[in-house]
């Protein structure tokens, strides 16, 4: 017994609505790959400021307490 569908597509509508389909998950996918590395890049510059936070806070500090 085969399934009831109100609305009949043609091949090329099948083929076509297979490739939009495609291209969307390829989109989906290419987007969040951006977004990871987007993330990443984030990440690293906020270490980086973090490490040169740090380090110019060291250096107050060490000339605060020779000025002493």
């Amino acid at each position: 017994m085969r399934p009831h569908c109100d609305k009949s597509f043609s091949v090329e509508q099948g083929f076509a609505k297979q490739a939009l389909e495609s291209i969307a998950a390829a989109s989906s996918q290419g987007i969040e790959a951006l977004r990871q590395r987007e993330r990443q890049a984030v990440e690293r510059r906020e270490k980086e400021f973090a490490a040169a936070l740090g380090q110019l806070v060291f250096v107050r500090i060490e000339s605060c307490s020779h000025g002493a």
